[in-house]
């Protein structure tokens, strides 16, 4: 490609130009264009999962440049209205039955398809994530690179089920088998982390000079703040799709932080007064029954002085 042609070409044609050269080559394409122009569109394609340097000057692609598009799409996300981020999904595919399972493996070899060896089975690329080939089940690791903007946790989770049912789809089609039970599969949400963006919270500790802070319970991480994209976030990471309902209580909480304003010294003050207006309401309560026992008192011997002068 020379340089009038490379200054012709626009950037998704020349994303695609080095995606095809690497593919058929192996390596970077030679052009015209300035190393720091090139290295700002291989960056790119790095930081989406679809290509990666595995030696020196040599090159391979890891993912679809279909999903590099998808990838662009969630970068410039800027409605107000996508406050929560989901990603870091981990999806599990309950398997039925299947004819030939147990020689997956020798299938792979047989129809060149790239694999790895792992103590659960094989592994397997596809559409960027990583899949674990298991006995009783697929484990979907998503592309660390692929988030799911949407209006809020559940929004994101539906919107990642679809990315595993067409992912779940590919995957019967390469290996030439049916996963449903029936009219769908069964499918389990078993990790999943949610961000809320432009989180007050995370802004408090960034404008302090702490990016990232892990809330714990019974030493287990479920919360933290984190401002690794510079998107200001408080996630949510508890296990078996038990984030996507945490999210949700810390933003109802935070809300009403913001629009009730309160401190653990005001609290503390506010409690304080309530003992002792409790402790007044006590004593004015146990003097009443003082007084109705002296009445109670005077009542009886009343009676008994006028029955025993009778």
């Amino acid at each position: 490609m020379n340089g009038k042609e490379v200054k012709k070409i626009n950037a998704k044609s020349f994303y695609l130009y080095i995606y095809n050269n690497i593919k058929e080559h192996k390596k970077l394409p030679s052009t015209e264009l300035s190393k720091q122009r090139l290295n700002y569109y291989v960056k790119q394609l790095v930081s989406s999962g679809i290509i990666t340097k595995i030696g020196y000057s040599v090159w391979e692609v890891t993912g679809n440049i279909e999903d590099f598009e998808k990838y662009k799409e969630v970068k410039k996300v800027k409605d107000v209205c996508m406050r929560t981020r989901g990603h870091g999904f981990v999806f599990q595919v309950l398997l039925k039955q299947l004819q030939g399972w147990s020689e997956r493996e020798e299938y792979l070899k047989e129809n060149f398809i790239p694999y790895e060896k792992i103590k659960q089975g094989v592994s397997i690329t596809l559409r960027s994530h990583k899949i674990w080939l298991c006995n009783k089940s697929l484990v979907i690791y998503f592309s660390p690179n692929m988030s799911f903007f949407a209006r809020d946790s559940y929004k994101s989770s539906a919107n990642a089920l679809m990315e595993c049912k067409e992912t779940i789809r590919a995957i019967e089609r390469l290996l030439k088998i049916n996963l449903k039970y029936g009219a769908g599969w069964f499918i389990r949400e078993s990790r999943s982390h949610y961000a809320d963006i432009n989180n007050c919270l995370a802004d408090y500790y960034h404008k302090r000079g702490i990016n990232k802070f892990e809330i714990t319970q019974n030493g287990k991480v479920w919360a933290l703040i984190d401002n690794s994209f510079n998107l200001l976030e408080l996630e949510t990471i508890a296990g078996s799709g038990q984030s996507k309902e945490d999210l949700p209580k810390l933003q109802m909480f935070l809300n009403d932080l913001r629009d009730n304003p309160t401190t653990f010294t005001s609290t503390k003050e506010e409690i304080f007064e309530l003992i002792k207006g409790l402790a007044k309401r006590t004593d004015e309560i146990q003097q009443q029954l003082h007084a109705q026992v002296e009445l109670n008192n005077r009542l009886t011997e009343i009676i008994l002085n006028k029955f025993n002068s009778e």
